[in-house]
């Protein structure tokens, strides 16, 4: 078996999960409390954080988690659609492009959270009719990440049942693969642990000095 998955994208891919039904479930529930929309508001922003540290990890973490090695191009989409796709360690070609897309989609919601929740100043922009605009985008923007992740737990559904074994690979970070597969390069926990302060740090400068603002 190989390892395939560090332990920091591996925490912070449940955690992800975690915090993106916690901000369903306070967003559309309220969980029965009445500073429900506080509590959406602090978990919207760790996840943002999240996002930083992953996008940030997606350059100078490992080797399965750099984007230039896994984005995905049309050809070896065709490819992998039409099972002609070699074997390789990390994501498969549409397990990647559904990466960059809920990377992406979340950087926005978590953008415009950021503008309309109070954390900076985004009516000093946008005027209180922009703020209201940008509000239903948020609102309307969040049933795309939710269609996404559904077809994600689908997918990993089918592939545990087909013995792929992909959430298990996620839990312990390794996964059977043939024998002339290389072993990837794993970055350290430490330079996970600095890249997730200098992430902590960003977006606690946003909200304290406003710098676009």
């Amino acid at each position: 078996m190989l390892h395939v998955w560090d332990l920091s994208t591996r925490l912070y891919h449940w955690l992800h999960a975690f915090l993106f039904f916690a901000l369903l479930a306070t967003a559309y529930f309220g969980l029965g409390a009445n500073n429900a929309e506080q509590i959406h508001t602090w978990l919207g922003t760790v996840l943002f954080t999240l996002l930083i540290w992953r996008m940030g990890w997606g350059i100078f973490g490992s080797e399965t988690s750099r984007f230039i090695q896994f984005l995905p191009t049309p050809k070896t989409l065709w490819r992998y659609l039409r099972g002609r796709h070699s074997v390789q360690a990390g994501h498969n070609p549409v397990g990647a492009l559904m990466v960059i897309i809920l990377i992406v989609l979340l950087g926005l919601q978590g953008s415009l959270g950021m503008l309309i929740s109070g954390w900076v100043d985004g009516k000093e922009l946008f005027g209180r009719s922009g703020i209201r605009t940008l509000k239903q985008i948020h609102e309307s923007n969040a049933l795309l990440p939710i269609i996404l992740i559904s077809m994600h737990i689908m997918a990993a559904i089918i592939t545990s049942i087909k013995g792929q074994g992909l959430t298990r690979a996620m839990i312990s970070g390794k996964i059977n693969l043939p024998a002339h597969i290389q072993p990837p390069k794993l970055a350290s926990n430490l330079k996970a642990l600095c890249w997730l302060m200098c992430s902590v740090l960003t977006v606690v400068a946003l909200i304290v000095f406003k710098p676009f603002f």
